[in-house]
This record gives C-alpha cells, sequence and structure tokens, in this order.
C-alpha cells in the first residue's frame, strides 16, 4: 500500500491501528538520503488512514510500538549510526502530532510490555538486545516502570541478564542470560518494591546454546 515505504512497526487497541513507515534511509537504501519517519492511523476494520504524521526523530533498534489511549508510545534503543546505545522514550499524540520525548536511567530499551489497569496503566520496558553487539546479554538488568497517563518513571535492577519480559498482574518473568549461570527464567512480585520469588536454571537440549527463545509468557 505504501510502496516507497518499510514497515518499521504496528501498534494496535482496540478502536484504531498505528502503522509507522520510514522512507530512504542510508541504512536501508545506502543512497545517502535522510532517514524519514512515518506514523499513520489507521481505521481497525477498514485500514482507511485516518491521519497521517511525519515524527522528526527516527528510533533505531526497536519493537512494535504499544497504542494506550490516545497515544503511541515508542523507544529508540540506538542512535542512528548503530555505534552507541540510547535511552529515549517517545509519547506521541494521535490526534495532535505532538511528539513528547523522556530519557530514561537505563540505556538500550527495547521491549514494551503494557499492564491495563483501567484508567491508570503501567509500561514495563526491558532493557536488552536482540543481538547485543555492543555488550552481553548478562549486563542487560534494568527495567524501567512507567505510570501512565502520568510519564512517572521507577527504574528496577534485576538480578542477572535480561532477554524478554512478561508482566501479568503483580508478577514479573524475566528471561534472560548470564555469563555463570546461563539460560535462567526468574520470577518477581512487582508490589511496592520489587520482591525476587524464585531463580531457574534452563539446561537447554543438545547443541542449542546460541538458539534464540521465542517468548516468556507470565501465567497466574
Amino acid at each position: 500500500r505504501f510502496p516507497q515505504e518499510g514497515t518499521s512497526g504496528v501498534g494496535m487497541s482496540e478502536d484504531t491501528v498505528v502503522l509507522f513507515t520510514d522512507i530512504a534511509s542510508d541504512w536501508h537504501s545506502g543512497d545517502g538520503s535522510p532517514h524519514r519517519f512515518i506514523a499513520r492511523r489507521l481505521d481497525p476494520e477498514t485500514l482507511h488512514e485516518r491521519w497521517k504524521h511525519e515524527v522528526p526523530v527516527p528510533p533505531i533498534g526497536w519493537q512494535n510500538p504499544v497504542v494506550v489511549g490516545e497515544y503511541a508510545i515508542f523507544t529508540s534503543a540506538f542512535d542512528e549510526q548503530r555505534n552507541e546505545e540510547t535511552r529515549e522514550l517517545y509519547r506521541l499524540n494521535l490526534h495532535t502530532g505532538a511528539l513528547e520525548q523522556s530519557e530514561l536511567s537505563a540505556t538500550s530499551p527495547y521491549w514494551l510490555t503494557p499492564v491495563s489497569n483501567g484508567a491508570d496503566s503501567t509500561m514495563y520496558i526491558a532493557h536488552t538486545a536482540m543481538n547485543p553487539s555492543v555488550r552481553p546479554l548478562s549486563d542487560y538488568r534494568h527495567v524501567s516502570v512507567v505510570r501512565l497517563p502520568s510519564m512517572k518513571i521507577e527504574t528496577l535492577q534485576l538480578d542477572r541478564g535480561l532477554a524478554q519480559l512478561s508482566v501479568r498482574g503483580d508478577l514479573m518473568v524475566a528471561f534472560g542470560d548470564h555469563d555463570v549461570d546461563g539460560l535462567h527464567v526468574d520470577a518477581y512480585a512487582t508490589g511496592s518494591q520489587l520482591k525476587p520469588l524464585f531463580q531457574h536454571n534452563l539446561t537447554v537440549p543438545g547443541n542449542m546454546r546460541d538458539a534464540y527463545v521465542s517468548a516468556v509468557v507470565a501465567l497466574g
């Protein structure tokens, strides 16, 4: 539908779809053209375009945006040259196109996990990377907790390396990698203070030490 643009991410809610695309970046085309980043709000049934806005700061190294109320929330984990980790959190107003930017305490914000609670919601951001080129996965141990809609941010530090995160109610489950313990799943209670519940090291079958784990899901 947008032949000159590459799809970067999709965020969805019950009444809207937000499509992010980029145009002619050095990384995609190598032609020296400037990187342009487009956000579109689409009708969830027909996918007709309701609204279009060019985002002035393209995020690099990110997962799909999360739509919460009238905002699309996304992060940027690297600079545009992919040389250095960054710590930006963005909130895009889906009516006005206004873009708010916050700086998180930890670098490489990557996985976004929203937890709804009526008008007040919480966003958990795992600071990690799919292919860590800057440092080993065992160094990624931070989780940013963003209270919505106030955007109040708290930073948590886990005991071991973090690759993926899942949250259900007050239960947070982290899958990760550690130099000593290897692959593991750790569980925490996310009340007023982060409380470790258990730590479990995983035995990987056969010669699969470098295999990717597709997901971790908290059930409880």
